[in-house]
């Protein structure tokens, strides 16, 4: 008993002596701070958590084939494809317009109860439409003038399409007295006659499919301020809402004047003022924005506002155009004028050939007989000479119900004589549907329908544009390799610098292939592509390449080598693209190769646990309902060859048995033909299985990390453990994946964010896997096959950085760790006990202003900028530069600061000197917390903040004049509106999947060297624990060191055990124990006043805590430790079996130590 104690209590004050002993070794000069050390903890990681260089050497070792597909081929492959889906749906179409034409007569002349009325529809929600739909059957909604309603044979043919044709979305018929018939069902308004299907742009463009220009003439006299007959709106409001329905209809290949007269007459500020504009987006909305600005008021003078409308015609251009486009004036009026306009029409529309249209109209009580002749002479020109050319004789109207204004102007196009009754489709310019939520861009192809020559309504089907373009914007040939398609005028329908169609939530402006595509060498190619051609052509041209999230990150921009296959597709308008990279083919992985089979039958798990048969044991990992058993596969939509079918179709426990039996070889081919996999995903499965291979071998590092996973270009996504991924979920458009494609052959750190998984706040490692060589060299030319990734605690990280770094121990200096783009990866702030800490995407500039401003410069980190076509804003981003021979730059007494590049990685140490004049943090920006999208540069924050500045932009011209060059930003990514599946209710009885045992953790240092525990610092209200009542609890409960409302602590409760001395008789046993234990407090003693006299104070206001190892048998002195495959075993025990309080309120760690033992023997 004498000697177990004395030798407990010699333990004892070993363990103070060696807590205190890493002050001894503290180095005080700055000098001694490299990136080595921390490179090396990295590179550890990387093998040990990560498992990257595992993975790479068996890739290494695998069978590869080359493609053989040139340019000419894929694309000629790509058009025909498109062929056949644009024929399917042409002919689908046409039978719909067949039995309208067939069944018309028999069209009800009353309402009758064929179909509900699309207003009081309650459907159910359809993921495919992004909306509550009723499938079986369809609706009608009815305007102020409806008076034929189809029957149930519309209906049916609609049907049989649908069933035939999964990627159909609407199919509807709009006729000309405004009803609409929709197939599915919906309910897109209350008002059940509110919607008019002549106004809108589908319509118009398929009744009348002629490019029009359009100038409307609004009065705006004293009389507009008069009531109306209509819900007692005055007539200004009337004519406005006029103008607003007619903004509407047309579409980019319009374009759009406006007037407004009264004594005088006024048009929209800057380009809109002398030009004609296209109908895009921007233009309507600024016309809209003009419209809102107008007051009534004076008298009416016709002549002013005809002038005006004339002068927007281009007298050159209006005879030379001929008949391509209709030349139209839209000139409403309410009161009568002051003068005779008709002398005005002669002069202006003679000196242009006669080509322009007036129609005319009028509304309200105010106008006599007299001006009502003098508009119908207006629309006819009487005055005008036929030998200057045709006069094109107009209209005019007398609207008596004022509420019929706005529809009778908005169907404009019939009073004009270029009705569209041909046979040949016509397809709109892509648009939002407001009817559906986030089902991005969609087209609509329509036909017009007509009886004996008359025009009787549209009937259109929708598709979305990224189903009908999957093959292009999945096509993956390599890195550098891409596809784009324009129409005939050279607008953009896809392209890799535009967002992805199914991301696109509003209305885009159409973008000209030139802003693209800026090589001089690919001008000719796009002429030929307008033209229809078929042709091939290399040259070099300005790659951009995405670096992560465009707002904050920026691009890259690299010269490269590329042939251009080009071809249009049949029977369209449109002309596709592909564009190959020199050397960027990748190769594939050879199929049914040895090393890929010797894996066995279980490579693939599919993440879909509820509808997976194969038994596991279920765990709880943070939220998650989870098992540790297998990694799971998740299938994203481009590892299909039909991706959206893919997307829409709901999963069945049947479709998971044939993955699964296909993946895992049980089959040898595919039986589902809708859910058709790509013929590499298989082989691409079976090797990332040895990743699970890896993790399963590195286990005990499931200790100190939260998730591993991997994707791959192939497709696919592989996550240890194993759980629920969305269906939508594409880890191409994820910042890990972008970031570490952009920075290869590093070791990629993500800054700090909150985990959507529960795993509070986390840091992400990743390492790129190459394509496999036999030498086993490889270089950042090569293609990536895989990222892997890893995410750990934020407290662990950064406690390995300051183990690694003790010099950062002090209250001299302030450290940090930011990324190659300038975010803080490492702040003492980041570690502040708070409710939520506001940490994501943290940049230098809004913590450190006068550091930023130091390295800016010195050169050390350079401000770039590109331009981003959708929003028309120059984006400001930041890199650090690289450094001569990746050697520190050490400025600590010159400029207050010390830079330090860690080795093989994107991330750079920086240490602040503090001093009276440098002694606390600020920002280069008045808010920091704002996205860059919505922070407007200052004149004098430009230099160092996350910004951007609008881009003088000629909207009437599409382009830029500020008279500068910029790079085209890539696409900015999606938001990330991924659902992932609530486990709440799954996971209430669930052990957890690895039990971090964060109730046994005594002290802090030990409570955050695992992943899911937090030290509790202060209670729910803010109120700091006294140092004895601090405690590790779960991060849910204490998830930024401060507990959250409604959870329970067990801090409260907690009371520092003091181990009483044993009683005994024997003073020779605590003289011994006392003697020893005096000589040891007096070295401690000695210790503490070195450290004080070294340090002084600094425990007090250092924002990190070293990590302390729980075995130091397993480490070296003063690092964190990675387990070796050899003591798997030992620490395993000492993690999971040997957890227990032992007498001293410390980890118990007798099992390890025991099965070290037995190991060792």
């Amino acid at each position: 008993m004498f000697q177990f104690l004395l030798k407990k209590t010699m333990i004892r004050y070993s363990v103070l002596i060696a807590f205190f002993l890493p002050c001894l070794n503290m180095a005080q000069d700055m000098n001694q701070l490299r990136g080595e050390k921390f490179s090396h903890e990295l590179q550890r990681m990387d093998l040990y958590g990560i498992g990257a260089p595992d993975l790479q050497a068996y890739y290494d070792k695998l069978t590869y084939y080359n493609t053989t597909d040139k340019g000419a081929d894929i694309v000629k492959k790509m058009a025909n494809n498109l062929q056949q889906m644009f024929e399917t749906m042409t002919n689908q179409l046409k039978k719909v317009k067949g039995a309208i034409e067939q069944h018309f007569n028999d069209f009800s002349t009353t309402p009758q109860n064929s179909f509900p009325q699309c207003c009081k529809i309650n459907g159910t929600y359809n993921p495919k439409f992004r909306t509550e739909v009723l499938e079986t059957n369809a609706c009608i909604s009815r305007s102020f003038t409806s008076n034929r309603f189809p029957n149930k044979n519309i209906e049916d043919v609609m049907k049989e399409n649908y069933q035939n044709n999964p990627t159909l979305l609407w199919q509807y018929f709009g006729g000309s007295d405004g009803t609409f018939l929709i197939f599915p069902s919906h309910r897109f308004s209350d008002n059940c006659v509110s919607y008019d299907p002549r106004s809108k742009q589908y319509y118009v463009a398929t009744a009348a499919n002629k490019p029009k220009d359009v100038v409307v003439a609004v009065d705006v006299s004293g009389v507009m301020g008069m009531r109306s007959n209509h819900e007692s709106m005055t007539l200004f409001t009337v004519a406005r809402m006029a103008v607003d329905d007619v903004i509407n209809t047309l579409n980019p290949n319009d374009r759009i004047g406006l007037v407004v007269f009264n004594n005088t007459a006024s048009k929209p500020p800057k380009c809109h003022r002398s030009q004609l504009a296209k109908a895009t987006t921007t233009n309507k909305e600024m016309l809209r924005q003009f419209a809102a600005s107008w007051t009534f008021g004076g008298k009416s003078n016709y002549s002013a506002g005809i002038k005006e409308a004339f002068s927007y015609f281009d007298i050159n251009e209006t005879k030379s155009q001929g008949s391509s486009r209709e030349s139209i004036i839209l000139f409403l009026a309410a009161s009568n004028s002051d003068a005779d306009p008709l002398d005005v029409i002669k002069t202006e529309n003679e000196a242009r050939n006669n080509s322009v249209i007036i129609l005319t109209y009028s509304f309200g009580k105010d106008i006599n007989s007299y001006w009502k002749e003098v508009l119908t002479n207006m629309s006819k020109q009487v005055k005008n000479d036929n030998s200057y050319g045709q006069i094109k004789e107009g209209t005019y109207t007398h609207v008596e119900e004022d509420s019929l204004v706005h529809s009778k102007m908005a169907s404009f196009y019939e009073d004009l004589s270029i009705a569209n009754l041909g046979d040949e489709p016509v397809f709109s310019v892509p648009y939002v549907d407001k009817r559906s939520n986030n089902t991005g861009l969609i087209t609509s192809l329509c036909l017009p329908v007509d009886i004996s020559g008359e025009l009787v309504g549209v009937t259109c089907t929708d598709i979305l544009l990224g189903e009908l373009l999957s093959d292009i914007t999945n096509f993956k040939q390599g890195e550098l390799s891409y596809a784009f398609m324009i129409d005939g005028q050279g607008r953009v329908m896809v392209h890799y610098l535009q967002p992805t169609p199914n991301a696109i939530t509003i209305n885009p402006d159409p973008i000209d292939i030139y802003k693209l595509e800026t090589s001089q060498e690919a001008k000719s190619m796009i002429e030929s592509m307008k033209r229809g051609e078929t042709g091939n052509k290399t040259f070099e041209y300005f790659r951009t390449i995405s670096r992560g999230v465009l707002e904050y990150e920026g691009i890259e921009v690299g010269l490269v080598e590329a042939e251009y296959s080009w071809r249009k597709v049949p029977g369209t308008n449109f002309s596709l693209c592909v564009v190959l990279g020199k050397n960027d083919q990748q190769r594939r992985l050879r199929q049914n190769q040895e090393l890929l089979l010797m894996n066995g039958n279980e490579v693939f798990f599919y993440h879909r646990l509820d509808l997976n048969t194969k038994p596991t044991q279920k765990c709880r990992e943070y939220d998650r309902y989870s098992t540790k058993e297998h990694s799971m596969v998740m299938l994203t939509s481009h590892a299909f060859e039909t991706p959206y079918e893919y997307l829409y179709q709901k999963e069945t426990q049947t479709d998971v048995t044939m993955y699964t039996e296909y993946l895992n070889n049980v089959v040898e081919y595919q039986t589902n033909r809708y859910l058709k996999l790509k013929t590499n995903v298989k082989s691409s499965i079976q090797a990332t299985f040895e990743a699970e291979q890896i993790w399963k071998r590195n286990q005990e590092q499931s200790k100190f990390v939260v998730w591993r996973y991997l994707g791959t270009r192939d497709g696919h996504v592989r996550v240890y453990p194993a759980v629920e991924i969305a269906k939508n979920y594409d880890h191409f458009t994820r910042p890990w994946w972008r970031r570490t494609l952009a920075q290869k052959g590093k070791f990629v750190v993500i800054s700090p964010y909150k985990d959507n998984w529960g795993a509070g706040l986390i840091v992400t490692q990743c390492k790129a896997v190459y394509e496999g060589r036999r030498s086993g060299l490889h270089s950042e030319a090569d293609i990536v096959d895989v990222v892997m990734c890893v995410d750990y605690p934020y407290p662990y990280f950064s406690r390995m950085f300051l183990n690694t770094n003790p010099e950062c121990n002090s209250n001299e200096y302030r450290c940090m760790v930011i990324d190659r783009s300038g975010f803080l990866v490492i702040y003492p702030s980041f570690s502040d006990a708070t409710d939520e800490r506001d940490i994501k995407m943290k940049h230098l500039g809004s913590k450190e202003k006068n550091t930023m401003v130091k390295l800016l410069q010195d050169k050390i980190i350079e401000r770039e900028s590109c331009f981003d076509i959708e929003t028309k804003k120059q984006f400001f981003s930041y890199r650090v530069l690289p450094l001569d021979n990746a050697e520190p730059v050490d400025k600590l007494y010159t400029r207050g600061y010390k830079i330090v590049p860690v080795h093989k990685s994107n991330i750079y140490i920086i240490v602040i000197k503090i001093d009276i004049s440098n002694n606390s943090p600020d920002s280069c920006c008045m808010v920091s917390n704002v996205s860059p999208l919505e922070n407007k540069c200052r004149d004098e924050e430009s230099d160092c903040c996350l910004c951007y500045k609008v881009v003088p932009y000629d909207s009437c011209q599409e382009k830029t004049t500020s008279g500068q060059s910029y790079h085209i930003c890539s696409a900015r990514l999606p938001d990330e509106n991924t659902e992932f599946a609530n486990d709440t209710d799954k996971i209430k009885t669930l052990s957890p999947c690895f039990d971090a045992g964060c109730d046994y953790r005594k002290d802090e240092e030990n409570c955050y060297k695992v992943a899911g525990c937090s030290w509790c610092k202060k209670d729910e209200f803010g109120v700091d624990f006294s140092p004895d009542k601090q405690c590790c609890n779960i991060f849910e409960t204490c998830p930024f060191g401060k507990v959250q409302k409604s959870k329970k602590s067990r801090c409260s409760s907690v009371k520092r055990e003091t181990p009483s001395p044993s009683s005994t008789s024997n003073e020779t046993l605590i003289g011994a124990a006392s003697g020893a234990g005096l000589a040891v407090i007096l070295v401690v003693i000695i210790i503490i006043v070195i450290c004080r006299n070294r340090n002084k104070a600094n425990s007090e206001n250092i924002g990190y805590l070293t990590a302390v190892n729980d075995n130091a048998g397993y480490a070296r002195a003063g690092e964190i430790h990675y387990l070796h495959e050899e003591m798997e075993n030992a620490h395993h025990l000492n993690q999971y079996a040997g957890m227990g309080n032992s007498g001293d309120g410390s980890i118990s760690i007798r099992s390890a130590q025991k099965s070290s033992q037995r190991k060792q023997m």
